[in-house]
């Protein structure tokens, strides 16, 4: 029922909603007589109605089929809708009467109800939940525009801007709702305050690829979306894209990360989600592009991948992430001495490595991934003309690295003794072939590598150390060599 001040007096016209017995009625003597009022709302309110049918997310209101009768005040009609004021004051026989029937297609109780309280007194009374909110906010608004009711529909804009924080927020409660009120504004492209709507959020979901992956990304309801409109989901896919930049690309990155580790517990049999996927792959790649092609910029001027050494901003699972994706999928002869560089140089020279193991190891593995590359690329990457720029020390660390054996020692020697066990027995047992020749300036990595080699393989230090330096050496020199270099390297670990 609704509600009206005393100050009216007692209702004095009634308005009905979709009686099944006066539905010819309506239609002939109300909706043929106002054709200049509405010629166009009718199909409007059939489209959506079939929408709100088809579409589970939006859903509808239980309307009342059996006839609802709602008393109210015939000056309340007149003073606030165009369409009432033509129907009861004009030369037609509803003028006279006491009850108007509205047209079959205006059945939603609750939504007339929230428009005739609204005449009263100017307020909405939403009193269920936010969801619910929004799908009476959508089937009011079209009641509003079918009644010509200005003032209601600006309220009910207002109402949509002050629940969905201005079309600017990228909160759980928006990223679900947005993307519902998106496809309802689709629907009517006419609508000047819709389209208006329509621009905002397409602007929330394009301009900030990094906040708008991450947050729409992972949302059933967008997904439907792309998935009924193949053009708006290319469109939107382009646009986004796009916006990914040297600026943002890591954050963007991170926001592909996110949302796939999201949409993996939400959607792990990919039943909903592939329009999504599709985006966030793309996205993936060309941030990856960007970041591998500016890595030099990333590692000693870009504070978002130094905080990831930090462990500030973001995990340590991203950076691995992060440095996967970079190695895996666009390292290659023209910018492997640069990735090399960039992790030597400036990301594990800095303190904060040296205390995290974890990023420790992290680092250790895309440089010997590097030097594995660069070793079987070798001839190739010396042709290329980007090892010009390159420090001094780094292309004296690359020039050594001719064969594979020089790799394994060096990421050996970076290992602490059960890791290098490890390392030896899974991936070189009964396949490590030495071929250097002559004992190296510095023996550190070899006398590193021989001494986790000759416990791995349960061999004496000096028959292992021959196969290694390439002659034979008296076991006790190779002992106390051994033992020099391992009380530094790892002075907490077991005696010889």
């Amino acid at each position: 029922m609704v509600v009206w001040p005393s100050s009216y007096g007692p209702p004095n016209i009634s308005v009905v909603l979709g009686n099944p017995a006066d539905t010819q009625n309506a239609d002939t003597g109300l909706v043929s007589r106002h054709l200049s009022l509405s010629l166009f709302r009718i199909p409007v309110l059939q489209a959506h109605r079939r929408l709100m049918s088809s579409v589970p997310q939006l859903g509808t209101l239980d309307a009342q089929k059996d006839g609802s009768v709602l008393p109210c005040h015939r000056s309340v009609l007149v003073a606030h809708s165009s369409y009432f004021a033509a129907l009861l004051e004009g030369d037609f026989q509803e003028s006279q009467m006491s009850t108007v029937y509205l047209p079959h297609e205006l059945s939603d109780a609750p939504s007339i109800k929230t428009t005739l309280e609204f005449m009263y007194d100017h307020k909405l009374r939403l009193s269920c939940s936010p969801a619910e909110s929004l799908k009476l906010l959508q089937t009011t608004y079209l009641v509003a525009d079918y009644l010509d009711i200005p003032l209601l529909k600006q309220a009910l804009l207002d109402e949509w801007n002050k629940i969905l924080h201005n079309w600017t927020c990228n909160c759980p409660g928006c990223s679900s709702a947005v993307p519902l009120v998106l496809q309802f504004a689709r629907q009517y492209p006419h609508d000047e305050h819709l389209e208006a709507i329509h621009k905002k959020i397409y602007l929330l979901l394009t301009h900030d690829p990094d906040k708008a992956l991450a947050a729409f990304w992972t949302e059933k309801s967008l997904a439907t979306l792309l998935l009924f409109d193949k053009h708006f989901a290319q469109s939107l896919h382009m646009d986004i894209i796009s916006r990914i930049g040297q600026h943002n690309a890591i954050e963007s990155l991170f926001a592909c990360f996110s949302a796939a580790k999201q949409l993996a517990t939400k959607d792990p049999l990919f039943n909903w989600s592939e329009p999504l996927h599709i985006t966030l792959a793309a996205a993936e790649a060309r941030a990856t592009k960007i970041i591998a092609t500016h890595f030099d910029f990333y590692c000693s001027s870009y504070p978002a991948l130094l905080s990831c050494i930090d462990g500030v901003t973001y995990s340590f699972d991203f950076l691995e992430y992060l440095l996967n994706q970079i190695l895996e999928d666009e390292m290659d002869c023209t910018n492997a001495g640069v990735l090399y560089q960039g992790i030597v140089r400036d990301l594990m020279g800095r303190q904060e490595v040296q205390s995290h193991e974890r990023v420790s190891s992290i680092l250790q593995g895309a440089k010997y991934q590097i030097l594995c590359f660069v070793a079987d690329q070798f001839d190739q990457v010396k042709q290329t003309n980007h090892l010009n720029n390159l420090d001094s020390d780094i292309l004296q660390q690359l020039a050594k690295v001719d064969c594979p054996t020089t790799i394994h020692c060096t990421y050996l020697a970076c290992l602490k003794p059960f890791q290098a066990i490890l390392f030896v027995f899974f991936l070189c047992l009964g396949r490590f072939t030495f071929c250097t020749t002559s004992p190296p300036s510095s023996i550190s990595t070899f006398t590193s590598t021989t001494l986790f080699l000759s416990r791995a393989f349960c061999v004496t230090s000096g028959e292992l150390h021959k196969k290694i330096v390439g002659k034979r050496t008296s076991p006790k020199r190779t002992c106390d060599l051994l033992k020099i270099h391992f009380d530094i390297l790892w002075p907490e670990s077991f005696d010889l």
